[in-house]
């Protein structure tokens, strides 16, 4: 079936319907079949495309090859987010992770300086390193580094991770791990899709009324648009946005992603 034929046919069922039954908001129907592309990233529009031809098994290789004719796709939105909060987040405990270990490193090499001076001067005169020792002194150097919640536990991977010499191998109890749930708060209504990314089982839902996740299950999360805001991972994120976002949620800890990834962890699909 060509082009146009495929064209003639979604106009027949009719933009309504077409919304309906793909999730699709009837404006991005509306545009698509009168040819108004210049509204849309070339991730939106083959996403669209791509949905509407497996709904209604229809073949839309030509539009694809006349969106791509009006230029380059444009760079991802979110690829450069300066103030992304996930982002940040995750930068934050890597530099705590490294200030921490750092500063380990430093308190090792000056015992052992000391060790070295004082028993230069005096043979008789001896030190005696141990591990408890050096466990009192991590354990105090801990105490003073991050005064947050969220800096502690940080702080406490840092520190199992520096664990590569039995002299400064410290004894710590694992903390209890809890995941607070994702929600999703949209300022307008939204189509909301969410899939399990261990069972791949499939929720959607279009509303405009906070929808709450297990967060103790691993999610990939997509958006019909980016009017709305996530609380995950113990941060609140706000998002101002026509274009839809795509989200992973693991290990109680959200991020954007892209449509390669996404695909990538829901075995090829973007939905």
């Amino acid at each position: 079936m060509s082009a146009a034929s495929s064209l003639e046919t979604l106009r027949a069922i009719g933009i309504e319907a077409i919304s309906a039954q793909t999730h699709i908001a009837p404006s991005n129907v509306r545009a698509l079949l009168e040819g108004d592309y210049e509204k849309f990233s070339a991730v939106q529009f083959s996403g669209f495309v791509t949905i509407i031809e497996r709904e209604f098994d229809l073949d839309l290789g030509e539009l694809r090859r006349h969106f791509e004719q009006l230029g380059p796709e444009p760079e991802l939105p979110f690829s450069k987010q300066e103030d992304d909060p996930f982002a940040n987040a995750v930068r934050a405990r890597k530099k705590q992770r490294y200030g921490v270990a750092v500063l380990s490193g430093l308190l090792l090499i000056v015992i052992v300086i000391t060790y070295l001076v004082l028993g230069g001067k005096n043979k008789e005169q001896k030190i005696e390193l141990n591990n408890t020792a050096i466990e009192k002194a991590k354990a105090n150097m801990a105490k003073s580094v991050v005064p947050s919640s969220e800096g502690t536990r940080a702080e406490a991977e840092a520190i199992q991770d520096t664990h590569q010499s039995e002299a400064a191998e410290a004894v710590l109890e694992p903390e209890a791990v809890h995941y607070d749930d994702v929600i999703i708060r949209p300022r307008t209504k939204v189509w909301l899709g969410v899939i399990d990314a261990q069972t791949h089982e499939r929720l959607t839902r279009t509303t405009d009324e906070p929808w709450r996740l297990d967060g103790s299950k691993e999610w990939l999360i997509v958006t019909g648009h980016g009017l709305l805001s996530l609380e995950c991972g113990g941060v609140d994120a706000s998002f101002s946005q026509r274009e839809r976002l795509l989200f992973l949620y693991e290990n109680g800890r959200c991020r954007q992603i892209d449509t390669e990834e996404f695909k990538a962890r829901n075995r090829g699909r973007i939905w």
